[in-house]
Formats: C-alpha cells, structure tokens, sequence
C-alpha cells in the first residue's frame, strides 16, 4: 500500500502499522459526490483553461481497480464544478485501500492529458461521521506529469456514515411523477419580472428530476419536447427511472473559509445552476429537501430580464443570499 500525504501528514498507513484490514470487516453503503475542482493545471490549447474530466476509482488493498466510474466534461475553466454523485455500493473496507481520482484535459475522443491525482484512503471513509464531510484534496502529479508549483484540489463530499451496525433508514419517500408534474405545471412560471424573487437550485439535480419525469412516463413525447428526451436522457446516461435526492445546492458554495457561507464564483447559469420561480421551490423543497436555499431578487428597474440574466453572476455583492430553505 502506498501512503499519500495530505497536507503534511500521511492518511494511508505504513507496512508498520496496524492495517484496518487487519483488524475487523467494517461494511458500509459507499457514497459521495465529487463536487468540483479549483486552480487545475491549463492544458487547452489557449494555455488559459482545461477541458476537465475525472476517474474514479474503487483500489483494493492489492491495488486493483474494483469498480470505476466517469464524470461529465466540463469545458474552458480551471475551476470544473461536476457534481457527480458515486455510488460504489455496500463494500467491506477491509478489503479496500482507498479512493483515486485521476483529473485529466481531454483534447477530443482519443486524446487526454493528465492534470494530477488524488487519493482517499480507506481510514477516512472508515472514520465516518453524524455530519457530511465536505473536503478538499490537493491533486499530486501522475508520473509522467511535467513538475508544477501546484496541481489544484478537488472537493469530495462525503454523507454522514452508514455502516452494517447502524440503525436502519428511515422509510424511501414515495415521489408520484404525476402528481408533481402537475402541481409544478400549476404554479411553473418561465420568465421572471422585475422585483421578483427567483431561487437558484443546482442544475445537475434539476435535470435528473427532468429525466425522472421523462423515464417515467407512459408517453414522454406527448408531455416534453424531443429536444429534452434526447438532451437530457443521453446527457446524464440514465439507466434507472429514480427520483433524484434533496437538493444539493451546498455545492454551489464555496467552503474555502469557515466564516459565513458565500457563493461559488464563476457559477454559470444553466451549467452549474437553474433560476426557478418561488412557488416551484417551494414545492421541490417540500418533496425533497436539501437546500440551502439561495434567493435572488430581479432588479426592480430592470428594463431586460434576459439581459439581466445574460450578465448575472450570483457570487457578485448583493446579488443572491442565503436564507432559511423554508422561505
């Protein structure tokens, strides 16, 4: 096992301690979501961005890959917010060495470049905790990575622990497509006025709620556009019919400082996050939960709601606040 430093001190242990491995089986649902990265290597041919992509991957203890998966690409930025939810299933950690995450720029179909790696070793999973963990790592150089001052972090969520020994979860919450089709269909409303408070809510979870509606439905070309069942079905690769889970939108703040929570900057709308009306928040936050909820105010003397929203950029003093999530 090889051992990674973080921050000066070693998380993996050496061959002279005690291995978890060697101590007890210790089962557990592994799950968390790999929320984004900041201050990537610049690979893109304009020497100012990446085109950013990360692996994942599950290493045993005999450092082989177990299971693996792949987030979306997120193009022109140093700064990917990926939100990618990874669920490895129910795995005994004594069996596992860790996490790895390889960051790389992808050039087009056959070509990549590495950005770095990170590594999370089991004894941190293992550690677990009655609160998320939300974490930075920083990115180490692969071996044929050209040496660099800094490679970047990477953000890692990890949700309060569940374990074999833990007490069972409460009841799944039944969602009816149909039912909230219609009531958010009651109330939807697509253009926001001046004054109006509008919520931002993390786009990923959004458009898994949409490609639910969709893989639910009897006929979804009788209830959505062909652009969205081709859009969005192939975008997020779905492959179950599942209803999303609360709201994610923690990952659009920046946890950098432990003082007041504030927004990530350089959120993009659309691709990091959707503007919904204050009556569909409500109603997704009823049946979801989740939140912070982040409100923004329509300028009262806009006079071009569309350019104002060309031009938003929610981390700008006074543009968006963070409220109670029942507001």
């Amino acid at each position: 096992m090889s051992a990674r430093g973080f921050g000066g001190f070693d998380l993996s242990p050496t061959k002279d301690q005690a291995l978890l491995s060697a101590v007890s089986s210790h089962i557990m649902d592994l799950r968390f979501t790999v929320v984004c990265g900041k201050g990537l290597l610049a690979a893109g041919p304009d020497g100012l961005t990446s085109n950013c992509i990360c692996d994942i991957s599950l290493v045993s203890t005999a450092q082989k890959t177990l299971v693996n998966t792949r987030s979306r690409l997120v193009k022109s930025t140093r700064n990917p917010l990926w939100n990618l939810a990874v669920d490895f299933g129910r795995v005994d950690l004594k069996d596992i060495d860790g996490i790895r995450v390889v960051v790389k720029h992808s050039g087009g179909f056959t070509s990549s470049k590495p950005l770095g790696e990170a590594f999370v070793p089991v004894e941190f999973v293992a550690e677990g905790s009655a609160v998320d963990q939300d974490s930075w790592f920083p990115l180490t150089p692969t071996p044929d990575m050209p040496r660099a001052s800094t490679y970047g972090d990477i953000r890692i969520v990890f949700p309060a622990a569940t374990t074999a020994k833990a007490s069972p979860a409460a009841a799944a919450i039944q969602h009816n497509p149909v039912a909230e089709l219609s009531a958010i269909k009651a109330c939807h409303q697509a253009v926001p006025r001046p004054g109006q408070f509008w919520f931002a809510v993390a786009a990923p979870w959004v458009e898994a709620w949409l490609v639910w509606q969709i893989l639910t439905s009897a006929d979804p070309a009788q209830l959505w556009p062909r652009m969205y069942v081709q859009v969005f079905v192939s975008k997020l690769q779905h492959t179950t019919a599942d209803a999303p889970g609360p709201i994610p939108n923690h990952f659009l703040l920046d946890n950098s400082s432990t003082s007041t929570p504030r927004i990530r900057a350089n959120l993009r709308l659309k691709q990091d996050y959707r503007l919904i009306d204050a009556a569909s928040w409500q109603l997704y936050y009823s049946w979801y939960g989740g939140g912070p909820s982040i409100q923004v105010q329509v300028p009262t003397d806009c006079s071009s709601v569309s350019q104002w929203m060309v031009g938003l950029r929610l981390a700008d003093p006074g543009v968006a606040s963070i409220v109670a999530a029942s507001q």
